[in-house]
């Protein structure tokens, strides 16, 4: 089921959750996302590798998922941190879901995961880009900070998360999020 199908799901009313190949397959299309970040390989590689995990989570809120800010934090960070990272959790059954969502980016787009694989070894901040996704300014959390809130795009999730990560693209932030990690180890939040 592609992208134009959840959409459908969620304009006629009813929705599901993305599996990990639909979420990827939705955030990894090079010619859709040029409009997007031009040709800046970097920024899609990002795009893909992240927004992949980003619609998986927000398909799963709008299908009546609870996440707690905690939740979504202990499994955002470690999965932008990388296979390395993902290889160090202690729960198999965490290990295993973050692996197969980085299977399949790999499996859509193959240089998207190699180019993300190289970002983090060249200085990429994955926790600076955690902490930036999460940040209540940028509209997940709830009033409460507690619950991430519900999205009220139901449908578009794809949509939202570019215009998220465009947000990054274009922020003041960018640059130090995505070069000036390089031998910088961080703590959680």
């Amino acid at each position: 089921m592609g992208w134009w199908s959840i959409l459908l799901l969620g304009l006629l009313g009813g929705h599901h959750a993305a599996s990990a190949a639909e979420a990827a397959s939705s955030v990894c299309d090079r010619a859709a996302l040029v409009p997007a970040f031009g040709d800046d390989s970097e920024a899609f590689d990002i795009c893909c590798y992240s927004g992949t995990f980003l619609v998986k989570m927000l398909s799963e809120l709008n299908g009546g998922d609870k996440k707690t800010v905690d939740h979504v934090y202990e499994n955002l960070q470690p999965y932008l941190g990388g296979a390395a990272e993902i290889s160090k959790l202690p729960d198999p059954a965490q290990r295993a879901d973050l692996t197969n969502l980085r299977t399949e980016v790999g499996e859509t787009d193959k240089a998207a995961l190699q180019g993300y694989d190289q970002l983090l070894a060249t200085g990429l901040c994955y926790g600076k880009l955690t902490n930036w996704i999460l940040d209540p300014s940028k509209g997940l959390q709830s009033k409460d900070g507690v619950l991430l809130a519900v999205p009220s795009y139901r449908g578009r999730e794809k949509e939202e998360v570019i215009d998220l990560l465009m947000r990054l693209y274009h922020s003041d932030d960018y640059d130090e999020i995505v070069h000036s990690c390089a031998g910088v180890l961080l703590d959680k939040r």
